[in-house]
């Protein structure tokens, strides 16, 4: 009998021990592939959410804070299209905010400010104070103001990419001075240029004036002046063809801090004073979280397989124990010792390779139970690919190798008259 014939043999005689080896195995399988398709599902929904969320990064200088815009250090045009060409960047939207005269139609003014300006006029160096604050940005859809309902849109529309001499008007300010839809205002830059701009929308402003904590006239301290326009018309009254805030969608989340180190390795200008905001929360939360999810079936696997580690070895260990005689027999017969490990090996791999297959079957079972289960704790849908299967196929075979190891040491150091004689 070959040593092929004799490992089915003792696979089909040896019951107790195939049967006990089958089901460690079809358990061992069964839990080994959930965890593995679990933590596959999870590193593949990361990877998913890296590519389709939205996550940006705003860069500013640290002095654009100030409510002095017009000496503000803003990051100039030229720098902004260089950033623009990093690898990183999916594309980059604007942000300007200037001061301007009215010109044709009147600011709102609280007596406390116009008191003030009063007081201004007195002195020989007196130049009018500004009542126009203009935030110009490339879509006004994505401006802070109108994103976090601060302001609200209430005729008419939001300002886009397309737009040209465009602007949004304070519903209240345009009803004092007779103006709607279509209608054009002008305004004035500090050099005495004029800028025309035609009415595309109203919108109502949450903030409410407090006249007491207007001590100056000046068109932050009243809400109702802002306009927001596009870029086009906010570069032409700032007169600096520079941005005083630019915003880059990324390609990659992961990817942000070293976007910001190339930005300043490249930058000749306001090195020290760059300042990056990261919008990506939602994408930390989600991916942190999924990361968690990876890093405890990481510590699952890494307990499934130890212990099934020490429960092959200690299964081996016993069935080599009650092989003496027969190893001993085969020996002395002149059997060659890579035959007999073969064989012994083999009947170890046959109970393995069936319990995995088992396990197959019995997740494809349950698989609507399970995914159920875990979308309640983990909400995600687990799914079981090729790769998870042949990785738990993977992980058998290696712990097959243990009882391999095993096997060989106990074949390859016996003498067949020890082993005759059951002296270890």
């Amino acid at each position: 009998m070959n040593y092929l014939n004799r490992m089915i043999s003792s696979v089909i005689s040896n019951k107790r021990n195939t049967i006990v080896m089958l089901l460690i195995a079809s358990v061992l399988s069964l839990v080994l592939l959930i965890a593995i398709s679990i933590r596959s599902t999870s590193e593949r929904s990361v990877e998913e959410i890296r590519k389709s969320m939205d996550t940006s990064v705003l860069v500013r200088t640290s002095v654009s804070y100030g409510t002095d815009y017009l000496n503000s250090s803003q990051i100039p045009m030229e720098e902004v299209k260089r950033i623009e060409q990093l690898s990183n960047v999916k594309d980059a939207k604007y942000y300007i905010r200037t001061l301007a005269y009215a010109k044709g139609f009147h600011a709102k003014v609280t007596q406390q400010q116009t008191e003030n300006e009063l007081k201004k006029k007195e002195k020989e160096d007196y130049v009018p104070s500004y009542n126009l604050y203009i935030q110009g940005n490339s879509n006004s859809k994505y401006n802070d103001d109108f994103s976090t309902m601060f302001s609200s849109l209430l005729v008419g529309r939001l300002i886009t990419e397309e737009d040209d001499h465009v602007c949004i008007l304070n519903y209240s300010l345009a009803r004092d001075n007779n103006l709607a839809l279509e209608d054009k205002i002008t305004v004035e830059d500090a050099k005495g240029n004029k800028v025309e701009m035609k009415i595309v929308g109203l919108y109502y402003n949450s903030a409410s004036q407090d006249e007491e904590s207007s001590d100056q006239y000046d068109p932050y301290a009243n809400q109702e002046n802002t306009i927001y326009t596009d870029i086009a018309s906010a570069l032409e009254i700032d007169g600096k063809n520079a941005f005083t805030i630019a915003q880059f969608r990324m390609k990659d989340p992961e990817k942000n801090k070293e976007f910001a180190q190339e930005v300043v390795a490249q930058s000749s200008f306001a090195k020290d004073n760059f300042l990056f905001e990261n919008d990506d929360t939602s994408y930390r939360l989600l991916a942190s979280s999924l990361k968690t999810i990876v890093s405890i079936t990481n510590i699952i696997l890494a307990a499934i397989i130890s212990l099934g580690a020490i429960i092959i070895t200690l299964l081996v260990i016993m069935a080599m124990r009650e092989r003496d005689y027969e190893i001993g027999i085969l020996l002395s017969l002149g059997e060659r010792k890579y035959k007999i490990s073969l064989q012994m090996v083999g009947e170890q791999l046959i109970p393995l390779l069936i319990g995995g297959v088992i396990g197959i079957v019995a997740s494809l079972a349950l698989k609507g139970v399970i995914s159920g289960f875990l979308s309640n704790i983990i909400n995600i849908q687990i799914g079981y690919s090729i790769t998870s299967i042949l990785l738990m196929f993977g992980a058998a075979v290696g712990l097959n190798i243990i009882g391999a190891c095993i096997t060989l040491y106990k074949v390859i150091w016996y003498q067949p008259r020890n082993a005759l004689l059951h002296i270890e």
